[in-house]
């Protein structure tokens, strides 16, 4: 099987133009493959997010519910504390006599 000239240019010429395609496709597939890893790792910092700023409103929750005047009575009274009086209100004065 004799080929001339011209039937191997054209060979090599569409050999070429496969080759180039398959790069194309395996550039095409690698970016692909490089764009969801991306994706999923983005997801997951975002998923990351959302459960950090739900820790903190639940935490900011039960501060402001530790904080309540009604908290803070029923704290007071759990351990015998009494409501400050007058009475026991103690002014010191310094040497110079002033309050």
């Amino acid at each position: 099987m004799n080929m001339n000239t011209s039937e191997q240019k054209s060979i090599v010429q569409y050999s070429i133009i496969v080759i180039i395609f398959i790069c194309f496709i395996i550039a095409f597939i690698y970016q692909n493959i490089e764009y969801m890893q991306r994706k999923m790792h983005y997801d997951a910092m975002v998923k990351k997010y959302h459960t950090i700023i739900e820790e903190y409103e639940r935490a900011k929750y039960q501060l402001n519910k530790a904080l309540s005047m009604e908290q803070i009575e029923i704290f007071a009274k759990a351990h015998d504390l009494v409501p400050m009086a007058k009475e026991s209100l103690i002014i010191l004065k310094d040497k110079k006599g002033t309050h």
